[in-house]
């Protein structure tokens, strides 16, 4: 019991709001199934049936498939209201695999933004790359994760948190970059996953799994376990202190 105490303290506040792992072969918000924040299939601007991939981090279940050109997945932010996914803090966290980032220079896994308008956040290359960064628009480059090369074809965990004044960069769970800053948020933008906008631009080019959204900023110990936890399918391969930090992240635990 000390032991899932002291885990339980480690992961006491996050509250997850939006996740989707895929291994249904769906793109539904498995937080809020078949209501509100259910993903759009999108290539080369034109919605269209899903593509799904046996290649995961956790060696079962489904990936999302964004390999074909200026494929990507929207998120209706206007689906339960505008400014959903615009917290005061907030965290997002996903997993990606790619062997190469096609558009080259800024190249987005992630985005939220209005970028001429000068509101949202990106999570992209850093130019041209190897290495990756966040941007808060309007505030400029905040967090960068230097010379780390995710374009290495394997599977990796990246994850961004915003506690109110601090942007904070995690990849595979460590410390990758963080900066003080005030973010503008940009409420009516669409959630684009695998792209820099609706229309796909920028893309990953690869796979994306257990993306998640919580409306509190992780802590370290927080992103950490969570990166290191493997997907639900393969609850029968972990141990029973995993499994409680697994039922713990999501869920807030006052």
């Amino acid at each position: 019991m000390g032991t899932m105490l002291a885990l339980g303290s480690a992961i006491s506040h996050a509250a997850m709001i939006a996740e989707w792992n895929f291994d249904g072969q769906t793109m539904v918000d498995s937080v809020n199934p078949g209501v509100i924040h259910d993903g759009i299939y999108v290539t080369g601007g034109d919605y269209t049936t899903e593509v799904y991939s046996t290649d995961t981090p956790s060696g079962s279940g489904y990936a999302l498939d964004l390999t074909a050109a200026s494929t990507h997945m929207l998120v209706n932010n206007s689906a339960n209201g505008d400014g959903y996914f615009e917290t005061a803090s907030f965290s997002y966290a996903m997993r990606i695999k790619t062997a190469s980032f096609p558009a080259g220079a800024w190249s987005c896994f992630a985005s939220k933004q209005n970028e001429g308008a000068g509101t949202g956040w990106a999570m992209r290359l850093a130019g041209a790359g190897p290495g990756t960064q966040v941007d808060f628009f309007g505030a400029g480059t905040v967090a960068d994760a230097g010379s780390i090369d995710l374009a290495d074809n394997q599977w990796h965990h990246a994850a961004m948190t915003y506690n109110g004044t601090t942007l904070t960069y995690y990849i595979d769970g460590s410390l990758a970059g963080s900066g003080a800053v005030s973010y503008n948020q940009g409420t009516t933008s669409w959630l684009n996953f695998g792209s820099w906008d609706t229309g796909g631009g920028r893309p990953l080019g690869g796979l994306m799994d257990d993306i998640q959204v919580y409306d509190t900023a992780l802590t370290g110990s927080e992103v950490a376990a969570i990166a290191a936890i493997p997907e639900p399918a393969t609850l029968g391969l972990i141990s029973a202190v995993s499994l409680v930090g697994l039922f713990i992240r999501r869920f807030l635990v006052l």
